[in-house]
This record gives C-alpha cells, sequence and structure tokens, in this order.
C-alpha cells in the first residue's frame, strides 16, 4: 500500500496480507539501499576533519542507524518468509513491533545528538555532506516507524494461518531491484487534522479510550523531561490523562492530543509527536466497520 505523508500515521486496520506484504518488500529495499549508505558515508568521513570534530553521541548514533538498518533487513526477511509460507507467529509479530519502536528511538536519538551542541558549519562545504546524510538517513528511519502500525494488523492474520496470498505479487522475485530513493522525496513528519469534519458522529462506544490511554502513557517520562521547553505541555498531557480515563468527552480528548502534537512538532520532540499521532488514529471513522 501507499504510505501517507505522516511518519508513522499509516492505518493497516482495514489492509490485506497483500498489502503488508508488498511493504515489507519495499521496506527490505529500501534497508539494502541504507546499509550501503551508511557504510560509503562512514568510510568518507575517515579524512573529514568536520566529522571528526562532530559530538561523540552523534556520530555513535550514526554508527547505530547502520546496526539498526542490518537488523530491520534481517527481521523483516524472517516475516516475509513466513508469510510466504502461511505460518505466522508471535516472533513475527514483535520483530515488527521492534523495528518500529527501534525506529521512533533512533530518530529521536539522531535528533537530539545532532542539535545538543552548536558544532554545525553550514557555510562550510565539508559540512553539506554530513548535514544531507543525517536529513536522508533520518527521514528514511521514520518510514520504518510504519512497520509497528503493520505488526498490529499482522497479528490478525497470526490467529489463523489460513490466509490467501494474492498470486498477482510474486513475493519471491519482488525484493529484486534497486529502491529508487525518490520514492520518499517530500515526505513530511506533521501532526494534522484526521478529517475531523467526518467524525462528527462518532460515539464513546466507538472509541478505543483504553487504547488511546495506553499510547499517551506511553511518554509520560518524556513529556517530564521537555517540561522545560514547553510550559503548557505538562497541563495539556495531564488533562489528556484524565480524559482518556473518563472516557465520556471523546472531541475534547482529541483536541488536546492535536494541541500536545503541535507543541510537541514545534520543539522537535518526535517521540511524543509519534505517540499522538498513534493515539490520533483511533478518532477516525470505522465506516460502519
Amino acid at each position: 500500500m501507499v504510505q501517507g505523508g505522516i511518519a508513522g500515521a499509516t492505518d493497516y486496520s482495514k489492509q490485506s496480507i497483500d498489502d503488508i506484504l508488498k511493504d515489507i518488500v519495499r521496506w527490505i529495499k529500501i534497508a539494502d539501499s541504507m546499509i550501503v549508505f551508511n557504510t560509503e558515508f562512514l568510510a568518507k568521513m575517515e579524512n573529514n576533519e568536520l566529522w571528526a570534530a562532530a559530538p561523540y553521541d552523534f556520530k555513535s548514533s550514526i554508527n547505530q542507524s547502520r546496526t539498526f538498518w542490518s537488523t530491520a533487513k534481517n527481521d523483516l526477511s524472517i516475516v516475509q518468509t513466513s508469510i510466504n509460507n502461511k505460518n505466522i507467529t508471535p516472533r513475527d509479530i514483535k520483530l515488527l513491533q521492534k523495528i518500529g519502536k527501534n525506529a521512533i528511538e533512533l530518530d529521536h536519538a539522531l535528533g537530539v545528538d545532532y542539535n545538543s551542541t552548536p558544532w554545525q558549519k553550514y557555510d562550510d562545504p565539508r559540512f553539506d555532506e554530513i548535514s544531507e546524510h543525517y536529513s536522508e538517513n533520518r527521514d528514511y528511519i521514520c518510514t520504518l516507524i510504519d512497520v509497528g502500525n503493520a505488526a498490529s494488523r499482522l497479528e490478525d492474520y497470526a490467529m489463523d494461518n489460513n490466509i490467501n496470498i494474492s498470486n498477482s505479487f510474486n513475493t519471491d522475485n519482488s525484493i529484486n531491484g534497486s529502491f529508487n530513493k525518490s520514492d520518499l522525496k517530500g515526505t513530511q513528519i506533521q501532526v494534522g487534522n484526521n478529517n475531523s469534519a467526518e467524525q462528527t458522529h462518532q460515539t464513546n462506544q466507538d472509541i478505543p479510550f483504553d487504547k488511546i490511554l495506553k499510547q499517551v502513557l506511553i511518554v509520560e517520562d518524556e513529556v517530564k523531561v521537555c517540561r522545560s521547553q514547553s510550559d503548557e505541555l505538562q497541563t495539556l498531557y495531564d488533562e489528556a490523562v484524565i480524559e482518556a480515563q473518563n472516557g465520556n468527552n471523546p472531541s475534547k480528548l482529541k483536541e488536546i492530543l492535536e494541541k500536545i502534537g503541535n507543541i510537541a512538532k514545534g520543539i522537535g520532540n518526535s517521540i511524543i509527536q509519534n505517540a499522538v499521532i498513534a493515539a490520533l488514529t483511533y478518532f477516525e471513522k470505522k465506516n460502519g466497520l
């Protein structure tokens, strides 16, 4: 399926096993490309004085990203084989969940470490390659946040492995060929309105407040860390927890979450932002299903 322009916001709830498999193949191609991309970059940086002066934590995160891509490729290949063999197990679900979680954490680490100190030399051409690598690497890491969303849908198929995979999608051969990076150009990470006009008629029973609360509580510690960057963030967060626990005013809860998401975007905190995005997907209209 075509992924949306919001990192981590692709809704897999109505996707078929074919759709998931196509994305897994695509993600493997991306991982292949990014392994080479990171390896070549680190080789070039051996003689780059600006890279030598970069913060240790940032260089460490870049090295971790190479490991992330290698592990993601390996784990995605395992899940691909399980789907092809119609033998999806809880292990496969956990592998996808872990990739999505690692993508969120690495995206956050790269952003924090890159901006930790004023070491950037934007007027120096030697810095361009570092900056471009950082941006592109991080963009592609964000695409794998959606892997965690796919895990939830794949779990439905793990309950019953009597699945049908379309013969029109040749999974054995589709992994061949290079990934075109231009496929993801222009992707933006943002919190937007989820067609709120169409959601007016949702009742309290339509909203899984328990799942929303779970998403909100994931970032409790992260919100505390960010209090110095926004006085309003902690107040809104506390209100969101109360509203999710009460479970009687979905419109107010959605409004609070959108405010939190916008603040998180403003301060550059993708962990909080992605948790909000995940929570907001529960407000999408069910269309009678």
